[in-house]
């Protein structure tokens, strides 16, 4: 087989497996909301955190520190399989959708904080980040018969948002940073890498020991997941089919109806604060990554590039925001101001969405797709 055979059943099964989890994802999101509505304050309170064995169980937490992470884990086994046998395989292909990603979460982010009010601007951080399942599910539903390139763009852009997102986690969301424990975590994270190429099974236990001292280091979790992913050298398919289908089934679905599960009221709905983030998505996110590609492309001539209307294209699709901007919230921001962002996310989703079928369909009757 082939070389770009192998990418296109890789870019396709990826896509036809987020069509799935994007569902499942918009599912529990619609859950949350409505049922939290329904329930009410004190009874929504009692169903995330209930009494287990004379504890109190955090589902919140459990769900954004815990089952999160696994996410991040398969986006960085993705990421690993992009620089080894995708599209990233060389430093000039690689320049394209990482600079592009890089522009397409700074630009956003600055347009936001031109356009929100003075206390919003905690929130900058919403409007960065991209939705891998959402995107790849639109470009599978809406982009169908646009070329494999292309597809592989959205793919590439996606993951690395993906890995940019943690870095900035990493560095402006993490707490009093605990060197010991920092330092237990990364004596752990080599012996994965050991383990890893010999058991699996001691493997997994090696991560659930780095995940916990992670938990005492003052950086996310979800930062350790990505590490782990991108250093597991050994059968990585075979792991990323393991973990994938619980990922976007299970833990970015159950993270997303837990974090939207928020008893709401008029006042939470701010305006200004929805258009901000909308048109940082909308303008901000195609502006970004069409001047951040061609800028790469202009610097670094990669073998096989795309007009700039694709990269544009490409920005709107990575426009759908989700799971990622909650975590975001979640990590920065305080009631009420949580609550009101949480209403633009998902304004924003839907805005959005639209724009970006609208411009695969528009692209799909170019030239491009024949």
């Amino acid at each position: 087989m082939s070389v770009q055979d192998r990418d296109r059943r890789w870019v396709a099964r990826l896509i036809a497996e987020e069509r799935l989890a994007a569902a499942v994802l918009l599912v529990a999101g619609a859950i949350g909301i409505i049922g939290a509505q329904m329930l009410g304050a004190t009874a929504t309170h009692t169903l995330l955190h209930p009494h287990i064995a004379g504890r109190i169980l955090d589902l919140p937490w459990f769900a954004a520190d815990g089952l999160l992470v696994t996410f991040f884990f398969v986006a960085g086994l993705e990421l690993r399989h992009e620089f080894t046998k995708g599209s990233l395989t060389s430093v000039r292909a690689a320049m394209v959708p990482s600079v592009a990603a890089a522009f397409g979460m700074l630009v956003p982010a600055l347009l936001f904080l031109m356009l929100a009010p003075g206390s919003a601007r905690a929130a900058w951080g919403v409007p960065m980040a991209t939705d891998l399942p959402l995107a790849l599910a639109l470009v599978a539903v809406a982009g169908r018969g646009l070329p494999l390139r292309f597809r592989a763009f959205i793919l590439s852009l996606a993951i690395v948002d993906d890995a940019l997102s943690i870095l900035v986690i990493a560095v402006v969301f993490g707490g009093r940073i605990s060197i010991p424990w920092l330092a237990l975590t990364a004596l752990l994270v080599v012996a994965y890498a050991k383990t890893q190429q010999r058991s699996n099974a001691l493997a997994a236990v090696v991560a659930i020991a780095a995940w916990l001292a992670m938990l005492h280091t003052g950086i996310h979790a979800t930062v350790l997941g990505v590490a782990l992913g991108l250093i597991t050298g050994r059968q990585t398919d075979t792991w990323r089919n393991r973990w994938q289908p619980f990922a976007g089934l299970v833990a970015v679905p159950l993270f997303v109806l837990t974090s939207l599960a928020l008893p709401l009221s008029t006042s939470d709905i701010n305006p200004r604060l929805i258009t901000g983030i909308t048109l940082a998505r909308i303008i901000g996110k195609p502006l970004g990554i069409m001047v951040g590609a061609m800028l790469a492309v202009r610097l670094f001539k990669p073998n096989d590039s795309l007009p700039a209307r694709a990269y544009a294209v490409a920005g709107s699709v990575a426009g759908l925001g989700f799971s990622v901007p909650m975590l975001f919230a979640d990590l920065g921001l305080q009631s009420p101001l949580v609550e009101s962002v949480k209403i633009a996310i998902v304004a924003a989703l839907v805005g959005c969405g639209a724009v970006a079928a609208v411009a695969l369909t528009c692209l799909r009757r170019t030239a491009l797709a024949r």
